[in-house]
């Protein structure tokens, strides 16, 4: 019964490592910013431009061109996970 869990959790191991092999963090980063803007900003037009990870926050910056060719940089976090938009350059608050 032991070895068994042992197995079944080695095995789950393997899949979310090979998950994440497959899933690069940039790749999260930029598709969590295309979403959130697709929800919050879908009337601005906006076009991914570039994404690198911003030592300095530590988190991912994705920048997005709109229609009238302005770059806007959005923050997202966590590094090892990016799903959360820290920053918002578009927010009006």
């Amino acid at each position: 019964m032991k070895r068994k869990m042992v197995l079944m959790i080695g095995a789950v191991l393997v899949i979310v490592c090979a998950g994440w092999a497959i899933i690069s963090p940039k790749s999260l980063a930029i598709t969590t910013v295309k979403i959130y803007t697709t929800l919050n900003y879908h009337d601005h037009d906006l076009t991914y431009v570039s994404v690198e990870y911003a030592k300095g926050f530590g988190d991912y910056s994705v920048v997005l061109k709109d229609r009238e060719g302005s770059h806007q940089g959005f923050l997202v976090t966590p590094s090892f996970f990016p799903v959360i938009v820290s920053y918002d350059p578009l927010d009006e608050y």
